[in-house]
């Protein structure tokens, strides 16, 4: 344009001189224009008439195809600068493994040389995602960004998908300015996305959090694609667990709906701040391979819970809660060698332990209800029964039938019933018996699992087991002759 018109004032002003009165290069009567120095600087000469400047993307449409350029929100082309000809991406919906590849064609009209180059910027913040590099075809320039790329200049937050504006800025030699944008999709295939991590989604504390459902240590969870708090009266431990007592956070991290004494309805009693009654309670055993094996723990509502930190009136309302009329606690003894508390519900005496993770540190949900006691094994086998008594027995095998099959012994036997009085270790000894003994003891009744059995664990005819027993169970133990003759003997159980 700037040749032109100087070629154009030149012969102006040679012919002006030449032959006054004629005008070779003004505009014909009926026209308003010929050349473009005849209309105002933002137009131009088109078919004898003063036209607006177009925006220089003729044939671009709004967006159509992959990412092409929109303008929207773009500063008005300079009319001295740089046109964009295409702005263009490789794709138009992007996740964090895709590349985008953007690619920008220009020109100008003092010659593509006159273009210095140009940057990819956020309009946003006008921060930069760096320089376009020029390609092999001459006008035409690239820049290549990942996922954590567009992270770093802005964070990648939305709900299920966000669009993100991307400006190129082109300059000539003389500072003239052309800008253009594109806009892509940002997805992560349905999740929502939180500080460029897809699954995670931005809470109202500023964080991210990726607890889908359940509150993660803020409180904070995912509901659909979006965080909310879930520690309130609608959202209370869980997504539209609604709350109609006071939603409080126990242990800076468990989240309860709590209730009052007098808040829970008939057949159900308010424990560890929450109303319990005795649906989906069962007794199991922990088994062997755990590190306290044989105490009992229950199952509520499907999940495992522990008592820990009972007070003597939630003891009370655990055993109102389970059917009894009242209940008591009472400190496991040290010599139990176990840190925990016993149950005991009008008479019956229910055990639960505090049982320890492997770090030492003590279960947050405690166990706050539970059901009837198993219901009596069958002693029909036993001779005697002991009750809990912690003490020296005398007793004999002579008169009596051999009915039971040890490990080793073959005569008659003598059979006790006996219950633990605390949990612990104890120990079932025979030594000073003029019997030579084979020593057996049972869990529960007469066919239970064998705990353990021994001939001369103690010496010479004298027979001993080291067991670890829970209080409130019974055991059989069974006094067997080794020959089949029997005789007198002396049966110690005493506290390890």
């Amino acid at each position: 344009m700037t040749l032109r018109l100087s070629l154009a004032s030149l012969l102006v002003s040679l012919c002006a001189s030449c032959i006054p009165g004629l005008d070779l290069f003004g505009p014909p009567d009926d026209d308003e224009c010929r050349f473009d120095s005849d209309c105002d600087d933002d137009e131009e000469c088109d078919r004898g008439e003063c036209v607006a400047l177009d925006d220089g993307n003729e044939g671009e449409g709004e967006g159509e195809g992959e990412g092409e350029g929109e303008g929207e929100g773009d500063p008005p082309p300079d009319p001295q600068g740089p046109r964009f000809l295409q702005l263009s991406t490789n794709i138009t919906t992007m996740d964090n493994s895709d590349t985008l590849i953007i690619t920008a064609v220009l020109t100008d009209d003092d010659g593509v040389d006159d273009i210095i180059g140009g940057s990819l910027v956020d309009p946003d913040n006008a921060a930069s995602y760096g320089a376009f590099q020029t390609s092999a075809s001459e006008g035409s320039y690239q820049i290549t960004l990942g996922w954590s790329a567009l992270n770093a200049v802005r964070a990648i937050d939305f709900g299920t998908t966000g669009t993100r504006r991307l400006q190129a800025r082109f300059f000539d030699v003389a500072g003239h300015e052309a800008a253009q944008s594109v806009t892509i999709t940002l997805t992560c295939n349905g999740e929502p996305a939180c500080n460029g991590y897809c699954g995670a989604a931005r809470c109202g504390d500023n964080t991210c959090t990726s607890s889908e459902g359940t509150p993660d240590a803020n409180q904070w969870g995912i509901c659909g694609s979006t965080c909310r708090d879930l520690a309130t009266a609608s959202d209370c431990g869980g997504c539209n667990e609604a709350c109609t007592g006071t939603c409080s956070v126990v242990d800076s991290s468990y989240v309860i709906c709590a209730c009052e004494a007098g808040d829970c309805s008939s057949g159900s009693a308010c424990v560890d701040h929450q109303c319990q009654d005795s649906s989906g309670v069962s007794f199991a055993e922990l088994s062997s391979s755990t590190p306290n094996d044989g105490l009992a723990h229950l199952f509520v509502d499907g999940y495992e819970n522990y008592l820990c930190g009972f007070s003597e009136s939630e003891a009370d309302l655990f055993c109102r809660a389970a059917g009894y009329s009242e209940g008591s606690l009472s400190t496991l003894p040290s010599y139990s060698g176990y840190s925990g508390y016993s149950v005991n519900c009008s008479g019956a005496s229910l055990f639960m332990d505090c049982v320890f993770t492997y770090d030492g540190s003590c279960d947050d949900n405690r166990v706050v209800h539970c059901g009837p006691p198993d219901p009596p094994g069958d002693f029909s086998c036993t001779d005697v029964d002991l009750g809990s008594a912690v003490s020296t027995t005398s007793g004999s095998t002579s008169g009596l039938t051999n009915d039971y099959s040890s490990c080793a012994g073959v005569g008659p036997e003598r059979i006790y019933r006996w219950q633990a009085p605390t949990t612990g270790y104890y120990t079932f000894d025979t030594s000073g018996s003029a019997l030579d003994t084979v020593l057996t003891v049972l869990d529960a009744e007469c066919g239970g699992t064998v705990l353990g059995c021994d001939d001369e664990g103690y010496g010479a005819g004298d027979s001993y087991l080291y067991l670890n027993v829970t209080a409130g169970r019974d055991y059989v133990i069974i006094v067997d002759s080794k020959t089949t003759t029997g005789s007198t003997f002396s049966l110690r159980i005493a506290v390890y």
